[in-house]
């Protein structure tokens, strides 16, 4: 059995300082920051938080006797936070693709122009004849699971949404959508208010 060093016990000297300024600088920005700036502002709060994780990781080197695998252990779970806060921000930037309900009043336009019935791919012909300038390259990507381009299996996605609404037919043919009263009512309300 391998046996466990114990590392000496020593105050950080910078502890105690580094966070009285941060808590300072935090609530002199939260005096002088305006409304219309809190984005940056929760972005340096942010910011400021993760800083004081890291120096309380590194106040636990200091503080009491440590043994080594512990010191390895609070590493470890450092690197997994700061991995988990990237792995956030990172999605927040990927999430350039054109939303779900984007969807709901070409669809309804489009079977409304066919008559209340249309088959799917001509359904799905038309939206991108009407949205190929605004997909992004997050839109025009493949998925893996099922090899179908986002923006078509969004699409397909906001239709099960809209027969939950009762705005499309449950009882639709296969490979055909079909327009329900409720769905008619819906896309001219829509139009008396655009």
């Amino acid at each position: 059995m391998k046996k466990e060093k114990k590392l000496k016990s020593k105050k950080n000297p910078a502890s105690k300082p580094l966070k009285n300024n941060f808590d300072f600088f935090k609530t002199e920005l939260k005096k002088n920051i305006d409304e219309d700036n809190s984005e940056h502002l929760n972005l340096l709060i942010k910011g400021f938080d993760h800083l004081l994780l890291v120096q309380k990781t590194i106040d636990a080197y200091f503080s009491e006797d440590i043994q080594a695998d512990d010191k390895k252990g609070i590493l470890e779970a450092e690197k997994k936070t700061e991995k988990t806060m990237l792995k956030k921000e990172r999605k927040k930037k990927e999430k350039n693709y054109k939303p779900i309900d984007a969807y709901r009043y070409p669809i309804l336009k489009i079977l409304t122009d066919y008559g209340g019935k249309a088959p799917v791919k001509d359904i799905l012909k038309k939206l991108e004849e009407m949205f190929k300038d605004e997909f992004t390259e997050k839109d025009m990507m493949q998925l893996r699971a099922n090899k179908e381009i986002l923006w078509r299996h969004n699409a397909k996605i906001c239709r099960s949404f809209m027969v939950r609404d009762g705005l499309l037919a449950k009882d639709a043919p296969w490979g055909s959508w079909v327009l329900t009263q409720r769905g008619r009512e819906e896309f001219e309300k829509y139009l008396a208010e655009k």
